[in-house]
């Protein structure tokens, strides 16, 4: 059996680009874990100055004074699970209405899944420079045709761009609430064994493309 060739050489040089938000997106189904609507977070105990919250999404929330948030689930989507955090740095915006407004995320995880795969999609399609056609090239170029038989289970050089925007996994989602506007970043990779690169999308509250970058 062919080794496996890891695309770790140095970093590509091309510079990514900002993407603009997309036309539309496919919706898709709603994550297994949902938010009780009419049911909000209240505070149930104070002790040693931390603040603590009951949600019904996320939980016991206890809040530090000295660093805010930290909270992390792992989360079904589709056929696997992915990696959920979500991080308030200040304390002070730790409130039931931020945290109502974060659950929407962690709710409707696929619907916001398929807002960050049509933007890949429209970004790769408006910028032969945008990060979307750097992270496709690079891999193509770089993984040993072994590899890529392994992964998309055809010869190298019939794998098409379709191929490699479909065959991305979402390996991590973190989220950023906060009192003027929230955001999240969804993590995708080709192949979490196999790339140290991942192209992360970065969207707002209500699910538009703030940007596109590569990253390791």
């Amino acid at each position: 059996m062919a080794a496996k060739k890891k695309a770790k050489g140095k970093k590509p040089a091309a510079k990514a680009r900002t993407a603009t938000r997309p036309g539309g997106a496919s919706r898709g189904r709603t994550s297994k874990v949902s938010a009780k609507r009419g049911k909000k977070a209240k505070v149930t105990k104070a002790s040693s100055a931390k603040k603590i919250l009951d949600h019904p999404v996320f939980g016991r929330v206890t809040v530090d004074p000295g660093a805010g948030v930290y909270w992390k689930k792992m989360l079904p989507l589709a056929d696997r699970d992915v990696a959920v955090d979500m991080t308030i740095e200040d304390p002070a915006e730790v409130t039931p209405e931020l945290l109502d407004r974060a659950a929407l995320l962690v709710a409707r995880l696929s619907h916001f899944d398929a807002l960050a795969r049509a933007g890949l999609r429209h970004s790769y399609d408006e910028d032969p420079d945008s990060a979307v056609a750097l992270y496709v090239t690079h891999h193509l170029e770089e993984l040993s045709a072994a590899t890529l038989t392994a992964i998309f289970d055809k010869a190298k050089g019939s794998i098409s761009v379709e191929d490699v925007l479909a065959h991305l996994l979402l390996r991590r989602v973190g989220s950023y609430p906060a009192k003027a506007g929230g955001s999240a970043t969804l993590d995708y990779t080709i192949a979490a064994e196999e790339s140290q690169y991942v192209l992360a999308v970065q969207l707002d509250e209500s699910g538009g493309v703030i940007g596109i970058e590569m990253e390791s």
